[in-house]
């Protein structure tokens, strides 16, 4: 298995190729062990901060932002879209309030990024 990487974790975006022999993974390009770790975590499951909207009971304001609180593996984004589209919060809620709770035991929350009156 090979593949390109490019790194997220600083600012020089290192381009990282990941080679899996049977000893493990060889990683070349990364000019941090931070660069090595994010590589790593790429390729055997990557994860994904996840950001949509959710339905309120306002007609004025009929959706507001959410997103999930850290990064979820990509095997669950699907399935928590799924989950916030079918709620519906009641105005008013202040940023940061959880609307979702430890999804699927993950530890991830879903919550509001901005705070809106009635």
């Amino acid at each position: 298995m090979d593949n390109e990487v490019i790194c997220l974790s600083c600012p020089n975006g290192c381009r990282i190729s990941v080679k899996q022999d049977r000893n493990g993974f060889i990683f070349e390009g990364a000019k941090c062990e931070r660069g090595e770790s994010y590589a790593y975590q790429e390729v055997t499951d990557p994860k994904r901060v996840v950001t949509a909207v959710i339905r309120t009971n306002s007609e004025i304001l009929p959706y507001i932002p959410v997103k999930t609180d850290k990064p979820i593996s990509k095997k669950y984004v699907r399935a928590i879209l799924k989950e916030i589209y079918k709620h519906e919060i009641k105005l008013p809620v202040r940023c940061g309030d959880v609307v979702i709770s430890n999804f699927m035991d993950t530890g991830v929350n879903v919550v509001v990024t901005r705070s809106f009156p009635l």
